[in-house]
């Protein structure tokens, strides 16, 4: 698996991760949840301009960051009160 040295990426998913544990209610995690469905349609389009113009590395980088988005969204939708957070990197 690719991965990428980005710590802003990893402040942003470690972030998320606390703000899931922090979670009392489902209703907590919808700003969340809005912030990384916009997360989500932004890599798209990152990967969709990188592809049509032929660049693989920014592809191979943001499809890494595609996927840290991705598990986060699984994450947010499998949440249960109580339940240890597992964010797949």
């Amino acid at each position: 698996m690719l991965k990428i040295d980005d710590q802003e990426l990893l402040m942003e998913v470690l972030e998320a991760q606390e703000e899931i544990e922090g979670a009392q209610r489902e209703d907590d995690l919808k700003p969340l949840k809005k912030v990384n469905d916009e997360r989500i349609v932004k890599s798209l389009e990152i990967l969709e301009e990188a592809f049509a113009a032929d660049d693989l590395n920014t592809a191979k980088v943001e499809a890494v960051r595609l996927k840290y988005w991705t598990n986060l969204a699984e994450t947010l939708k499998n949440w249960e009160k109580g339940e240890p957070v597992v964010l797949i990197h």
